[in-house]
């Protein structure tokens, strides 16, 4: 019977972390393709204008996600063990999830996530905010947070503070035996201090 549970357990936490995937990759996705049915039109005028240079761009490279939290950082602002953090990346979207060393391991991780930290680098700042919009719009139960970045809200329902500074939405989960804002608050703003 314990088996049973340990798989039950394990394809659960599989199913939630192919659904944050999903998810994720939807909320980079949009923003960079609100721009792909517009075309220029040349106007012939116009090529004689020199251009000046375009607007330097914050960094765009991915951000490693786990460098910007350790586990001795972490373990400092929830009070407790965590295991060290297993990165993860997809495009411009890094992630570190910090488990329960008491939980049950399936594969080599924990079945049960204390803290998630995602980083989603953009191009170019608009394309972090749109990301930020779009998760605000689909967010279930939000609460504006003053004070920490560019602009942040605390989704309730699914324990996570978004917060929006340049080009970088990060994005923190936490269980709900961690506490509430107040701790994915204290973890932001740890993450967002080390941001390039």
């Amino acid at each position: 019977m314990a088996d049973l549970s340990v798989v039950i357990a394990a394809r659960t936490w599989s199913q939630r972390q192919r659904v944050a995937r999903v998810a994720a990759c939807v909320i980079v996705s949009l923003p960079l393709l609100v721009g792909c049915g517009e075309t220029a039109k040349s106007d012939p005028a116009e090529k004689s204008v020199p251009q000046s240079a375009p607007p330097q761009s914050q960094s765009s490279a991915p951000v490693d996600a786990c460098t910007l939290l350790t586990k001795t950082d972490l373990q400092a602002i929830v009070g407790k063990p965590v295991l060290d953090g297993m990165p993860d990346q997809a495009a411009e979207l890094a992630t570190c999830a910090y488990g329960n060393p008491s939980a049950p391991q399936v594969g080599g991780r924990p079945t049960d996530m204390l803290v998630t930290l995602g980083v989603f680098t953009g191009a170019q700042q608009s394309q972090a905010k749109g990301a930020f919009d779009i998760a605000k719009k689909n967010a279930a139960d939000v609460d504006t947070v003053s004070g920490i970045g560019d602009e942040a809200f605390w989704d309730k329902y699914v324990r996570s503070l978004r917060v929006v500074k340049g080009n970088h939405l990060v994005d923190v989960s936490v269980g709900a035996d961690l506490g509430d804002l107040k701790t994915a608050r204290a973890i932001a703003e740890r993450a967002l201090a080390k941001l390039p």
